[in-house]
């Protein structure tokens, strides 16, 4: 919905295990997902492992020139790689 208001929307997913919607209905003709085209349609993906550290310094590279980070995983997760909003809110 983001893109369709015009926002350029940066979908991080992680290494190996990318965004499980990836996998589910897969048309084999298409050789993609229908369900994960749609729902992230417009969207730019990236494979960052933000447990490490050059995932979470390419990260912060994007945070710098961002107006809006949001997140998925659970509370405390983005805290624990040391990328909570104290951590964001340092370097935008």
């Amino acid at each position: 919905m983001l893109h369709d208001l015009g926002a350029e929307v940066i979908k991080i997913e992680l290494p190996e295990i990318g965004d499980m919607g990836r996998h589910v209905g897969v048309i084999e003709e298409l050789g993609t997902s229908v369900f994960w085209e749609a729902c992230n349609r417009g969207k730019r993906s990236v494979t960052l492992d933000l447990r490490t550290d050059a995932g979470r310094e390419a990260f912060l590279k994007l945070v710098q020139i961002s107006d809006v980070v949001l997140s998925n995983f659970q509370p405390g997760t983005l805290d624990g790689w040391n990328l909570g909003y104290e951590d964001l809110a340092e370097v935008n």
